[in-house]
């Protein structure tokens, strides 16, 4: 099986004091297994269920919480229910532009005291772009952006061109596609497919999960809101 290096490279720069620093470098990415994984809903939608493609285990169970003050409106946990400690939330205010991510550093605080906060932030007047940074293991920071999509597609997958809920994640500094995003249209159960192409470290793919599933139910509350408008 094909193995992804996950090692960055550092570049040495001068801060003009004779200090020398070490600027952020991407992952290097010699080849790639892709894994990929199906996000459920169930009939009330309370919640999303993330699943290994072709598997019936359960791997993260995403709760929502709407209108809830001081409440993450997603929370992601190591499991299938709400008892599995957290190990991401978000944070989706209507005032802002921007959603608040909490990463958990460990398994050890199974309500998510132990958050490290990161923003991902709206780059486009019609929020097709939003970026954002992972804090890799080493103390690195790498530069990513979620970014609508209607040209790359989960493999076997295909995107719309009405579809507001397609995205590719992009390293900034290469312009690699480092996960995508496919949603399933024509489906009651499946929300949609995320693929991650490569195995990125510790953290990585949590904040894959609540990232996108920010974006995708942002979305998903303004049209409700909108069809709430529209019978009111």
């Amino acid at each position: 099986m094909a193995t992804t290096s996950t090692q960055a490279s550092a570049v040495p720069i001068s801060d003009g004091k004779g200090q020398v620093i070490t600027e952020t470098a991407s992952p290097a990415l010699e080849s790639v297994v892709k894994r990929r994984f199906d996000i459920k809903k169930p009939n009330v939608f309370t919640h999303y269920d993330i699943y290994p493609e072709d598997s019936n285990k359960m791997v993260h169970f995403v709760s929502i919480s709407n209108f809830t003050s001081n409440k993450p409106d997603l929370t992601l946990h190591s499991g299938s229910d709400t008892q599995a400690p957290v190990l991401a939330v978000s944070h989706m205010p209507m005032s802002t532009r921007h959603f608040k991510i909490g990463l958990s550093n460990s398994l050890s605080s199974p309500l998510g005291d132990d958050m490290e906060w990161e923003n991902m932030e709206k780059r486009s007047v019609k929020g097709n772009e939003y970026h954002m940074v992972f804090p890799m293991e080493d103390g690195r920071r790498w530069e990513l952006a979620w970014k609508r999509t209607h040209g790359h597609a989960v493999d076997n997958k295909e995107t719309s061109s009405l579809s507001m809920r397609d995205w590719k994640l992009v390293d900034l500094q290469t312009g690699q596609v480092v996960a995508l995003f496919t949603n399933e249209r024509w489906s009651f159960v499946k929300t949609g497919t995320v693929q991650i192409n490569g195995e990125f470290g510790r953290g990585f793919d949590q904040l894959v999960f609540i990232t996108v599933l920010s974006l995708y139910e942002k979305v998903r509350r303004r049209h409700q809101r909108g069809a709430w408008y529209a019978h009111s």
